[in-house]
């Protein structure tokens, strides 16, 4: 387990939305997602707000909630660690 609230939160956010994507969202994940937004919710400002619009909306439209989480808790990761180093070889014509 990570010591860091915005990896914990972040992992928890990810695999909900993507099990929401996939059709697979169940009761026991709702209440881990509800349990992980309430132990970080004084480290990550917005993150229960943010879980609770999911929760209302997962049901209707679960792509677009699911969408909306992965944008949220893609936002927590600051941006220097969301730029991919580029490599001489990434730049070779045939693999464009």
């Amino acid at each position: 387990m990570t010591q860091s609230p915005v990896v914990a939160f972040g992992l928890n956010a990810t695999a909900a939305a993507m099990k929401a994507k996939s059709g697979s969202f169940g009761l026991r994940d709702q209440l881990d997602l509800a349990r992980s937004a309430l132990v970080h919710a004084e480290t990550i400002p917005f993150c229960c707000s943010e879980v609770e619009f999911f929760l209302a909306t997962v049901n209707g439209s679960p792509a677009a909630a699911a969408n909306r989480l992965l944008a949220f808790a893609q936002a927590l990761v600051p941006q220097k660690l969301q730029e991919q180093p580029e490599f001489d070889w990434q730049k070779r014509a045939d693999l464009q």
